[in-house]
């Protein structure tokens, strides 16, 4: 999503500050997101001649942060030091992540493709719910995505992610 362009920030310690708890703090991640929309753009007309039948689907982004969080400016629900971000910047950083995929969700409207709700699917799953067992499934009470350091991929899907995510797509297939 682009946290690393934000000053001060790093999977080790959060931004010195609340990132819009000061006035005309701007967005340092919405601008940094322009290549998403880009990379989105109405699909190689080629691909119907090719494919005259094939159906494209989008997946927007899972929650990394507990969903339910109070308006912007006020204390938020985080879990550091699992997710490097502050209790009062939780409610920034899901309303980003809210606003990227309103972003994705507009661009696959635009160009006649599927959209399929991820974030929705993985609410309640985010990052600072417990690891899962290697038996857990994706209704368990577990997260479905990484947190922020010391794992092979921070912040994105682990194997029950993967698995709920898959769910929504074939909810959506049928």
């Amino acid at each position: 999503m682009g946290f690393e362009l934000i000053p001060g920030w790093t999977p080790e310690e959060p931004a010195p500050i609340a990132l819009c708890d000061n006035p005309g703090c701007g967005d340092p991640i919405m601008p940094a997101t322009g290549w998403v929309v880009a990379s989105l753009a109405p699909p190689d007309p080629a691909r119907s001649d090719r494919s005259p039948v094939a159906r494209v689907y989008l997946l927007t982004y899972l929650p990394i942060l507990p969903d339910d969080q109070p308006p912007i400016g006020q204390r938020g629900k985080g879990c550091w030091p699992t997710v490097p971000i502050t209790d009062g910047d939780a409610p920034w950083v899901v309303a980003k992540e809210k606003e990227l995929n309103a972003m994705l969700a507009t661009q696959a409207s635009a160009n006649k493709t599927t959209l399929v709700d991820a974030y929705k699917a993985g609410i309640d799953h985010d990052a600072c719910k417990p690891p899962p067992l290697p038996t857990s499934q994706p209704n368990d009470n577990v997260r479905w995505v990484e947190p922020a350091a010391g794992f092979a991929a921070p912040l994105h899907p682990n194997a029950v992610g993967m698995r709920g995510t898959a769910n929504a797509v074939e909810q959506k297939v049928q």
